[in-house]
């Protein structure tokens, strides 16, 4: 009986990500580890975006493009922790699934060997889907 390799499966939603593998004793899938993104601190520096009003409390700027770099900055480490597992032989298949824009940055970002042991790849936010309900979603892995 041949054994087919292991698929570690990262499910991006928001400002986290958690490693999935299929577990054949839970007959579905088990989260392995969660990494969280860092938070971002912004100070002086961006444009803000001033929004007005006509009541007399005061209101403050938003500074504009915070979420894009937030979603870039945490794109770029999770795609080293990949790197990182590929080259170390932790991972021999990946799968990866993220919303449109994370997922196109975070490939972005991978090293050639990891985009190789890609198997499948899928544009959605499953970020908030419970370990027991990815299966219908993950039918590939």
């Amino acid at each position: 009986m041949t054994r087919h390799l292991k698929i570690r499966v990262l499910v991006v939603g928001g400002d986290s990500a958690r490693w999935v593998e299929r577990s054949h004793e839970h007959n579905g899938f088990v989260t392995t580890s969660e990494i969280k993104a860092p938070p971002v601190h912004e100070f002086a520096g961006p444009k803000q975006a001033v929004f007005e009003s006509a009541s007399p409390e005061r209101h403050g700027g938003a500074v504009v493009d915070a979420a894009r770099r937030q979603r870039e900055a945490f794109s770029r480490r999770l795609a080293e922790t990949i790197n990182e597992d590929v080259s170390a032989g932790r991972i021999q298949r990946l799968g990866l699934v993220a919303d449109a824009r994370t997922l196109h940055e975070l490939k972005s970002h991978l090293s050639a060997a990891a985009r190789a042991r890609i198997k499948f790849e899928s544009a959605k936010n499953l970020g908030n889907t419970p370990d027991h309900s990815l299966g219908s979603w993950l039918a590939q892995a």
